[in-house]
């Protein structure tokens, strides 16, 4: 398999140099319960959906962020890919899970050299691995009150990462990106929301976004923040942005398999069942006990994200929030977003891709937009992910 990739990659370069490769990638979005692809034409500043399909995967294939099941993953991607028409070879593929890392640092400065010391020496005091054993990126995204520079850093396991990448290249596929799913969910919203982002600061006070200060003053004059929030199956994903940038992310490990698995506890379902009875809970005729479990579930989980936000509060005085953005297959659950709204007391909108992505009508029935709009988010937010330079 390695000559195959290596000739693969040699193939790549030759039509790299020649131009014949396109800028577009496949946005591949390996969950716990599905694997979801896309593809995204972008042209003249428009955003097009073209392709698009969701695999479920079999209870227990993945687990957090590690492959328990490598052949159920390869045929849900091989179905994925089919059902989608993906001809195209080049991946974009995101990761998410305890073995990824994202967080804002302030650093001195410094030419390159310094600045990429800096940064793995701050990264040791924060990662919950080995430095040596992860792949670290970082982005600078300007300056700080205190004359230094704000960074964010993301890592991810190697071991991890590989185990994937090896999969997804047995298909003869190429991972040309690896993005973190909370970059690429940050992604969708900036250009999902693009207005609300542009009219939240004024160009004099942009220096302020990222200082951490405890002082009165300044914090008055600190932008809003805006908390985008991603809840998944297994898994609730926080993120706190400031102008667009993730400045804080934490990932809850409560979801909606969360409410399946106590349904099928409770009730003595089997697990199939516990799910359709989850997912009827929208509509009328549910069992008054089915929603006593939704809520208690809910209820938990709206708990856990207060406390996400009074850590990121106590950690940098910042108690600035405007709004809140939800997105994921289980903001449909009844009573969520609505005991969201009542435990911050702000406005709670859901948000919708489809705001700025086209697609052909022709392609995709009501239903499979709407799954998609709450779904398939951070596959398209991959997806827009280019060749890098």
């Amino acid at each position: 398999m390695k000559k195959n990739i290596d000739i693969q990659d040699v193939i790549f370069k030759i039509r790299e140099a020649l131009g014949l490769v396109p800028k577009e990638l496949i946005g591949v979005d390996i969950g716990q319960s599905s694997v979801k692809v896309s593809k995204i034409v972008t042209k003249n500043d428009t955003y097009k959906l073209v392709k698009y399909a969701s695999v479920p995967l079999p209870e227990a294939a993945i687990i957090e962020d590690e492959i328990q099941d490598e052949e159920a993953l390869k045929e849900a991607l091989k179905e994925a890919f089919k059902e989608a028409k993906v001809t195209e070879p080049y991946i974009c593929l995101g990761l998410s899970g305890p073995n990824t890392v994202i967080k804002k640092l302030q650093l001195a400065g410094g030419d390159d050299e310094e600045l990429e010391d800096q940064v793995i020496w701050e990264a040791e005091q924060y990662l919950r691995f080995p430095v040596e054993d992860c792949n670290i990126d970082w982005y600078v995204i300007g300056e700080n009150m205190g004359g230094g520079l704000d960074v964010i850093v993301c890592a991810v396991k190697k071991d991890v990462l590989e185990s994937f990448k090896t999969i997804i290249e047995s298909l003869g596929k190429i991972v040309k990106v690896v993005d973190l799913c909370s970059i690429a969910i940050t992604n969708i919203y900036e250009l999902a929301s693009e207005e609300d982002l542009s009219s939240d600061i004024d160009d004099e006070s942009e220096d302020e976004i990222f200082e951490n200060t405890s002082s009165t003053d300044i914090n008055k004059i600190l932008i809003p923040s805006t908390l985008l929030i991603d809840i998944g199956s297994q898994a609730t994903v926080f993120i706190v942005l400031k102008k667009g940038i993730p400045v804080f992310v934490k990932e809850i490990i409560i979801g909606g398999a969360s409410i399946t698995e106590e349904i099928q506890r409770q009730l003595g379902v089997t697990f199939q069942e516990a799910e359709d009875l989850k997912k009827m809970s929208s509509g009328e005729g549910v069992p008054d006990d089915v929603l006593m479990i939704i809520n208690e579930i809910n209820g938990t989980l709206v708990n856990e994200l207060k406390k996400a936000h009074d850590f990121y509060i106590n950690a940098t005085s910042d108690d600035s929030l405007k709004n809140i953005t939800v997105t994921g297959g289980s903001v449909r659950l009844p009573n969520l977003l609505e005991e969201i709204r009542s435990s911050f007391g702000v406005d709670v909108n859901v948000l919708n891709p489809f705001n700025e992505i086209e697609f052909n009508e022709n392609d995709f029935d009501d239903d499979e937009l709407n799954d998609m709009a709450h779904e398939g988010v951070v596959s398209f937010g991959l997806a827009l992910r280019e060749f890098p330079k």
